[in-house]
């Protein structure tokens, strides 16, 4: 999440550099939880990255962009 989305959503009011941090905290554990259930989920039906795209891998390129 950008800096800009954090203060988009924060509406009119300041958003203090800690805040700033803990959101982005928390959407990259959130990010990588959500990746490590594709992962899991892929295994545990026995489907294979190449056969559906790689899922995971594009959750946690979000947070790279």
């Amino acid at each position: 999440m950008t800096l800009q989305e954090i203060q988009d959503l924060a509406g009119h009011r300041d958003v203090p550099p800690w805040v700033v941090k803990l959101v982005g905290d928390a959407v990259d554990e959130e990010r990588e939880a959500c990746a490590k259930i594709c992962d899991d989920e892929l295994k545990q039906w026995g489907i294979f990255v190449s056969d559906v795209g790689d899922v995971s891998k594009a959750i946690r390129a979000r947070g790279q962009a």
